[in-house]
Order: C-alpha cells, then structure tokens, then sequence
C-alpha cells in the first residue's frame, strides 16, 4: 500500500529490501524502501515490536533495537522516515517522502 502511494503520486520508485552494511561490511538493515543509498522509508506496524520479538526481549526491547538500527543508518548519512497505519489510511506516505526526495536531489 505504501509502494502503491508512492507510485500513484509519481514519486521516483524505491529500491525495496536493500540490505545496509557498515565500514566493515557488517550488516546493518534491510529496510522497506530506500533510494540511492540516502533515504530510506520504513512502515512501522505493531507486528515488527509484538509479533516478531527476539527470545527474551519485551516490547521495549524492539523499540530500543530498532532505535540502534536508526542510529546506525543514520551515521552512513541516511535519512529515514516513517510510515504508520494512520499515514496509508490519510493517504500521507507521499507527502512524508517528497521532501526528502527533493532536498536530496533524488527527483525523477
């Protein structure tokens, strides 16, 4: 639904599931939409900080690992933005993103 916003709102298209390593080649992330390396777009449902915790780990232990991971991106020079449920019901994913892909010069 987020990939469908974004294509109706002729936005440039993203790279889906790349895979973000560090210097070392340490993996990083694979992120929901990312383009050239400098923008990155995430949904964020419930099910990524209920559903699929690791063993042992709380709720709050999700946010705080998907707070690293940011972080992380973040320090390779990615901007990341965030989608919710609330944002593909208002229709609002494009608005998030066109910015972004402007100030970066990432415009088709």
């Amino acid at each position: 639904w987020c990939r469908a916003q974004i294509i109706e709102a002729g936005l440039t298209i993203p790279r889906l599931q790349h895979e973000f390593h560090d210097e070392n080649g340490s993996f990083i992330a694979r992120t929901d939409f990312d383009w050239d390396g400098l923008l990155v777009g995430e949904f964020d449902g419930k099910i990524k900080y209920q559903k699929h915790l690791r063993p042992g780990e709380n709720v709050t232990d999700a946010v705080v690992r998907e707070k690293n991971r940011e972080d992380a991106l973040r320090r390779r020079g990615v901007i990341v933005v965030r989608f919710t449920w609330d944002d593909l019901r208002n229709g609002a994913v494009a608005d998030k993103i066109r910015g972004w892909l402007v100030t970066l010069n990432l415009v088709a």
